[in-house]
This record gives structure tokens, C-alpha cells and sequence, in this order.
């Protein structure tokens, strides 16, 4: 009989654990996943956060803080729409300039006299990319005193970090390494590309092939100071709540701190660009050019189609600050080249590096790839594992190589083969490929998590934290290629 008893209580027990174990693994759906979080990166209920609240506003702010242009268009029909630049030949020597000069006048109508806040915007809808917000990258020390959280929108003006510039690479000035800090906009048809990608519970990257006449432009700043890159005096400046160093990022070290607009880039859905059907372009801030105000004072880098594949001289030729005459695809503003003159000139804007071979990429780009090349592998994997964007080691490039990164990608979704693994495009945005990478991989944390903790609404920072740790994240796309998570 006391045995009997003993037996019952011990399988009653067994029973209990077994069914907190139950609880604890239970599988929740993605919604429900991510509506633990929701409020962790969000103080309202739009469906996409506006920014990193780690990073939270700083103490003493009293002004604006970003909010997502996330009320994307359900339809979209632009047959019968013409755009101004549509009858301006980018491929032309000679007009190149006033196409990318056109279309810069019609990103800024709107957007300059209401400080880039683009939802009030009354001459044309513009729009931002979800889940930008966060990436997860979680760095925390020994002693848990200094943590950093990765690159995604502060709480400002919704900049996203990207490539550091090394010290010399803006100006032979320039003596620290300085942060890269970039935000993004897309017009009508982009934000309805969004839409139809976002459209359901889980990204749908099938759905990226964007309309003829999107336009996308990226304001991209730097916090080198003006003493280290003189021709940025009088650009456009921002107040952004970054890391104070830009070697060592730690959160308990971020900071107010002005960012300066130095870079311009903007990317045109054109099918007269035949096989890739975009044509990128990149305006830098030059304070010798003659203008009232700063956007008047932005000159065209150069543009670029497609990536002049079979063009294989100067691949390995570095500073690769040069003019490639052999370059059909790409085309570059000459005047911009570093030389002697443009040096002992503090107000004279210029490069220091183009991309690979001469072809066209921004100052604060990597000099090995170019702008379109590293576009054209804005793609995933079904398993979401991000394309490599191309060779940033300092090993010389081999021709089978070359031709591997800079291979020829159609526009529209397309399936490229990389070493034996298929990846599917994302139309040339990485703001969609990110995006999905981000928002599958924070899916993958959060089921680290105990069941019961999310459906008691009880999931804090230090849990995904925690989750994060003992997770097998996605690679994380940079200007500086794809980078294994930490």
C-alpha cells in the first residue's frame, strides 16, 4: 500500500515536469514570436518598428525621433506615367550629369523643406524599408559592462551603420578611421514593391521585382570631423545617436554626436539599361562648387549599368583612382579624380579610390567591388544564407574569380548559382534582402526562448540577449561583405 502511494506520488510528479516541459517548449507561431518582441522595438502599433529601442532616446532629447513610412501602397499603376529623366540618355558622355541631376530634383522636391521626415511629403509618397531596425548582433564583454547591438535604425533620424572609412580613404586629411550612417527612401511603385513583399505574416522575397520608375535615394553621412575632411564644410548636418567610438562600439558609450551628408546615391528602376534594367548613380558634397545651398553643392561621381563583365584590365590595379577608358557600362566624372590641384584645395571635393577597375563606386565604398556588382548580389538563399557580395581579402583577383562576382544579373527576381548553391535575387536591394535576413534570424533567437515566458508577455532585452548567445544566427550583409555572425 505505501509503496502504491509512493509510486502515484512519484508518477504525478513525473507528469508535472513533464507537462512544464511541454509548456516551456511549445511551439508558438511567428506571430506570436514576434509579438513578444513587438514592444521591445516599438512604442506604437504599426506592424514595423521604427527603430533599435536599445538604443533608446537619449537623456535631454526634446526633439523629433524617426518614424517608418510604412503605409505602402496596395496597388500601383504606372502606365501612363512619365518621368522626366526618361527622355535623357544615361549612357551618354555628355548627358549622364543632367539624368542624374534630373532625377536628384525630383528626390528632393518635397523632402528638403519638411527635413527628410517624408511622410509629409505633399508632392509624392516616399517610403521606408522594414525591419531595418535590428540585426541582433549582440556583443557583450567579460565583465557585461559594455554591449553593443549591432547596426540597425537609431532613434533620431533612423540611420543604419555601415562601412567604416579608414583613415586617408576620404581625405589625405583624414587621420581616424570615421563611421558610415545611411538612411534610405523609395518612391510609389518601391513602396508598393514592399508592400507585395511584406504583404503577408513572412517576407516573400518572390515579390521583388520592382516597377519601371522606382526610384530609390540614400542620404549617407560620415562623423569625420570637418578639420579631417575640409570639403564638407557647409554640408548637410544631422544631430544622430551613435557610438562615440568608432573602433570600439558600446552602447553605455553612445552619444548625440553630428553626422555630415557626404554621399548621394541613387538608384533608377530603367529598362533602358538592358539586362540589369537599373542604372545607379552617386552625387558627392563639394563645397568648391558654386551654389546657395548644400544640395546645390552635390556633384555627380559617375553612374553605372551594368558591370563591363569582359573588361578584365586594371582589375588588380590599386588606389584604383583612375579613369578606364575601356569602360563601356560605367562612367565616371574625371574632374572628381584625385590630384595635386584638388589636394592643396580644402574646399575641392574628391576621390581617393574608385570601384574595381575604374568602374563606379561611392567614397565610402569598398574599392573592391563597384555599386552595381555589389547590387546585382542582393540575394538569399532558401535557407536564407546572404550571397557574398565579392573578394574583400587583399588577395589579387583571378579571372575565373572576377567573373564569378561581377558575372552578368538580369533585374527582376532571378536564381543565381554560387558555389554549387542557388541564391535568389532580391531586384538589386539590399534594403529587401537585409530586411528578410533580419527578420528570419530574429525568428531564430526568439525560439531560444522559453514558451511560457513569451505567452506571459514577460520576454525582455536581456532574454533575447541571453537567446541570441546560444543561437546559430544568419550571416549579416555589410558594404564590407558578408560577415559570419559573432
Amino acid at each position: 500500500m505505501k509503496t502504491t502511494k509512493t509510486r502515484a506520488i512519484f508518477c504525478s510528479m513525473l507528469l508535472m515536469l513533464i507537462a512544464i516541459g511541454c509548456k516551456e517548449n511549445k511551439k508558438l507561431s511567428d506571430n506570436e514570436l514576434l509579438f513578444a518582441t513587438q514592444k521591445l522595438f516599438s512604442n506604437d502599433k504599426d506592424r514595423f518598428p521604427d527603430y533599435n529601442t536599445f538604443y533608446k532616446v537619449p537623456d535631454g532629447y526634446s526633439g523629433k525621433t524617426f518614424e517608418l513610412s510604412q503605409d505602402y501602397p496596395q496597388s500601383y499603376d504606372g502606365s501612363n506615367l512619365k518621368y522626366p529623366w526618361q527622355d535623357i540618355d544615361f549612357t551618354d558622355k555628355n548627358k549622364y550629369e543632367d539624368y542624374m541631376n534630373t532625377v536628384l530634383k525630383y528626390c528632393l522636391e518635397g523632402n528638403v523643406e519638411n527635413d527628410f521626415r517624408v511622410q509629409k511629403n505633399t508632392q509624392r509618397k516616399w517610403y521606408h524599408a522594414p525591419w531595418m531596425h535590428n540585426d541582433d548582433q549582440y556583443i557583450i564583454n567579460a565583465n557585461k559592462d559594455s554591449l553593443y547591438v549591432g547596426a540597425g535604425r537609431e532613434a533620431l533620424r533612423g540611420l543604419t551603420q555601415e562601412i567604416t572609412s579608414r583613415p586617408g580613404q576620404l581625405h589625405s586629411l583624414q587621420t581616424n578611421p570615421s563611421q558610415t550612417w545611411a538612411v534610405s527612401f523609395y518612391n510609389e511603385p518601391g513602396g508598393y514593391t514592399f508592400g507585395k513583399v511584406w504583404k503577408e505574416k513572412a517576407p516573400n522575397i518572390d515579390e521583388s521585382d520592382f516597377p519601371e520608375g522606382t526610384v530609390c535615394f540614400k542620404l549617407i553621412f560620415t562623423d569625420a570631423p570637418v578639420e579631417e575632411v575640409p570639403f564638407l564644410k557647409g554640408s548637410l548636418e544631422w544631430d544622430a545617436h551613435i557610438y562615440d567610438n568608432t573602433v570600439k562600439k558600446n552602447i553605455n558609450g553612445k552619444l548625440v554626436k553630428k553626422v555630415r551628408l557626404i554621399q548621394l546615391d541613387i538608384a533608377v528602376k530603367d529598362s533602358r539599361a538592358k539586362h540589369t534594367q537599373w542604372a545607379f548613380g552617386t552625387f558627392i558634397y563639394n563645397n568648391a562648387k558654386k551654389g546657395e545651398k548644400w544640395y546645390e553643392k552635390l556633384e555627380p561621381v559617375g553612374i553605372g549599368w551594368d558591370n563591363d563583365v569582359d573588361e578584365l584590365n586594371d582589375i588588380n590595379r590599386f588606389p584604383n583612382d583612375f579613369i578606364n577608358e575601356k569602360l563601356t557600362e560605367n562612367i565616371i566624372n574625371a574632374s572628381l579624380i584625385r590630384n595635386d590641384k584638388s589636394i592643396n584645395n580644402l574646399d575641392q571635393a574628391y576621390v581617393t579610390h574608385l570601384g574595381i577597375g575604374g568602374r563606379m563606386n561611392g567614397p565610402v565604398d569598398n574599392q573592391r567591388a563597384s555599386c552595381i556588382s555589389c547590387h546585382s548580389h542582393a540575394a538569399l538563399s532558401a535557407d536564407y544564407d546572404a550571397l557574398d557580395i565579392a573578394d574583400f581579402s587583399n588577395n589579387p583577383y583571378s579571372i575565373e574569380m572576377f567573373k564569378e562576382f561581377f558575372q552578368k544579373v538580369k533585374g527582376g527576381v532571378q536564381t543565381i548559382n554560387y558555389k554549387g548553391k542557388a541564391y535568389k535575387t532580391s531586384d538589386f536591394s539590399f534594403q529587401i534582402s537585409i530586411g528578410i535576413r533580419n527578420y528570419q534570424n530574429h525568428l531564430k533567437i526568439l525560439k531560444q526562448i522559453p514558451s511560457s515566458k513569451i505567452e506571459d508577455n514577460k520576454v525582455r532585452f536581456d532574454d533575447v540577449i541571453t537567446a541570441s548567445e546560444t543561437t546559430d544566427q544568419l550571416p549579416i550583409i555589410t558594404r564590407g561583405g558578408v560577415i559570419e555572425a559573432e
